[in-house]
């Protein structure tokens, strides 16, 4: 089971390994379902000054969601470069973009 703590400004992941690291920067970085949201508000199709609209579509949270989600992606990077010595660098090199 992979687990994620959020510290300070740290992560913890377990098991300490790329694949957990690389599981989890993808769950923060589906920012998916936020953008679609936005999307929605800037069709100009929905009246933002309907209390009941405005709730629904409820465009501070995503923005939120998205500001949460990119602060914890990054501290996964941060995690992936402190320990990419400790870490099996032939699964590094697999998993490292094909460079043209």
């Amino acid at each position: 089971m992979n687990t994620f703590l959020a510290g300070q400004d740290y992560p913890i992941i377990d098991p300490p390994e790329l694949e957990t690291a690389l599981h989890f920067l993808g769950v923060f970085t589906n920012l998916e379902e936020e953008f679609n949201r936005i999307d929605l508000v800037n069709t100009g199709l929905f009246d933002l000054d309907h209390p009941e609209t405005a709730q629904q579509l409820d465009l501070p949270g995503a923005i939120r969601a998205i500001k949460s989600k990119s602060q914890l992606a990054k501290n996964v990077l941060r995690w992936v470069d402190d320990h990419r010595y400790s870490l099996n660098s032939e699964e590094l090199m697999s998993k490292a973009p094909v460079k043209l």
